[in-house]
């Protein structure tokens, strides 16, 4: 495997997939990069896209890698992950990711790391299943990302979303205390009345305003889905639900 891109082409993408899973499996196919991970806990997983057509230099390989998104600490010397080496790339940069023995070697800025390839996280069979999603909607993205991020601050645990006639409405209740967000959405494709609880933690990290708007799909108690599409990149959050008395 080797690639060449700006390295500001994957820096937004991959910030945001970092505050949900450290470790991702990369993968090379005919059509581009392709990483498909999910974390420990098994409740969150995210599938990312970005056409060959953006890098100047594609040679795909066989198998996929796993690689540390963040910094760690070996024997007292701390180690970039690769997050942290796109994000020194001076603006405009190529970066150029090459697999080669064992290891996988980047270039940047005229300086080149090495970093360890993570067995444990290869495999095909990672990301989120394909669901048919009985609720299927977009909005602006900046409009839920301030609902999300600074509406509910102070919230813990959970907030439910509950859909009905082109309303998204977003609680969040604490004993008899409520607090509730309206959003009209932009688009709806899939209509039908759907509620359901998700961990504010995660949702904190997933929204995003990477691209101007959002497709969000979920149903009754169903897994939560976030597609941000633009024409550089896909990139999907998959989040599970909780039950309702939690």
């Amino acid at each position: 495997m080797k690639l060449t891109i700006k390295a500001e082409s994957l820096e937004a993408p991959l910030k945001a997939i970092k505050g949900v899973i450290g470790e991702i499996n990369i993968q090379t196919t005919d059509e581009g990069l392709l990483v498909k991970s999910r974390n420990k806990e098994n409740c969150a997983a995210v599938i990312y896209k970005v056409s060959k057509t953006l890098f100047t230099e594609y040679i795909p390989s066989k198998e996929g890698i796993g690689v540390k998104l963040e910094s760690q600490t070996v024997s007292k010397q701390k180690f970039p992950g690769l997050y942290d080496i796109i994000k020194s790339a001076k603006k405009g940069s190529l970066i150029t990711i090459e697999e080669d023995k064992g290891k996988l070697i980047i270039l940047v800025n005229g300086r080149e790391y090495g970093m360890g390839i993570l067995t444990d996280v290869k495999g095909e069979k990672l990301g989120g299943p394909e669901i048919d999603y009985p609720t299927v909607i977009n909005m602006d993205t900046a409009k839920l990302s301030e609902i999300i991020e600074d509406g509910f601050l102070d919230a813990e645990e959970s907030l439910l979303f509950s859909y009905d006639e082109g309303n998204l409405s977003i609680f969040y209740e604490q004993g008899i205390n409520t607090l509730r967000d309206k959003i009209e959405v932009s688009e709806v494709v899939t209509d039908k009345k759907a509620r359901s609880k998700y961990s504010v933690a995660y949702l904190r990290n997933m929204v995003s305003t990477i691209t101007d708007k959002v497709r969000v799909s979920f149903g009754d108690d169903f897994m939560l889905r976030l597609d941000y599409i633009s024409p550089e990149f896909e990139l999907s959050f998959i989040l599970a639900c909780r039950v309702e008395n939690t």
